[in-house]
């Protein structure tokens, strides 16, 4: 039967994602208080993506859905990202931040037939952030170095814990790169935990058959991305898109029979409206 209620959280706890990690940065408009403590109002969100990375197979996922934005002294979630500041000086800062990675379908992809569905999977951890060059981390180079824990959320919210991964970044960021548009560029490289490459790759003797072979993943290094995003504040209107390429070339476990491609894409884009503010 299908589990309807996992299902829309996954929609849900991502098109939050989507929404204030590729919206526009905050600004100042005539529609909105220049500095609101909350913002309240509703955002349309997009995706197109491999089922994993490493799957052949994609799917797309659209829905609309209201969003809440804080920003507090301590905690934010806002047009910036979802975030705690735990130490912020002019050319360094450690914050607490947050990731997500959707079930994505992967329960019907073909590599996978038999074996156990993938779920949510929820990452959160410190990132020590340093300005190498520009004004700020809005306006510049920065070096971002995240270390985040995996949580997976199945079926009646269960809970379990998948190891970790280590996100380090190279990021150029600008103010207004045309007509007020901010445009936001990463290169990095991605490492993981053997119980996170695991929990996707690994094939238990059970899960054998004729065309997937056992394969046990290990810890080590799991390929390298890189990431364009565009997004623009327009008063009390949000809009950004996003773009991000990784190759799995080298990856510690490119030999799974799980891994179909190397090279994974996905396509963004978030629209949003804000009706409060205060």
């Amino acid at each position: 039967m299908y589990d309807f209620k996992p299902k829309m959280l996954s929609l849900v706890f991502w098109l939050f994602g989507s929404i204030f990690i590729i919206s526009a940065a905050r600004a100042e408009a005539p529609s909105l208080p220049s500095s609101p403590k909350w913002e309240v109002g509703l955002g349309f969100g997009g995706q197109d993506l491999p089922h994993y990375r490493g799957s052949d197979q994609r799917h797309n996922e659209v829905l609309p859905i209201p969003f809440v934005f804080y920003t507090g002294r301590y905690v934010k979630v806002n047009r910036d990202g979802a975030r705690s500041e735990i130490v912020k000086r002019r050319r360094f800062e450690l914050n607490l931040s947050a990731d997500l990675a959707l079930d994505a379908d992967a329960d019907s992809n073909r590599a996978r037939a038999g074996m156990e569905a993938l779920d949510t999977a929820l990452e959160l951890g410190p990132s020590f952030n340093i300005l190498l060059l520009g004004d700020s981390f809005k306006n510049g180079w920065s070096l971002r170095l995240p270390i985040r824990a995996v949580t997976t959320v199945g079926a009646g919210l269960r809970l379990r814990s998948r190891g970790y991964v280590f996100n380090p970044r190279l990021t150029w960021r600008t103010a207004n790169v045309w007509q007020n548009w901010k445009l936001s560029t990463s290169l990095g490289a991605l490492w993981g935990s053997r119980s996170y490459h695991e929990y996707y790759y690994s094939v238990a003797p059970e899960h054998v058959t004729p065309n997937r072979t056992a394969y046990q993943a290990k810890s080590g290094f799991a390929g390298l991305y890189s990431k364009l995003s565009a997004r623009k504040n327009m008063g009390s209107w949000l809009l950004g898109f996003s773009i991000r390429y990784d190759n799995l070339d080298g990856a510690v476990f490119e030999q799974s029979p799980l891994v179909k491609s190397k090279h994974y894409t996905v396509y963004s884009g978030a629209i949003a409206k804000t009706f409060w503010a205060f």
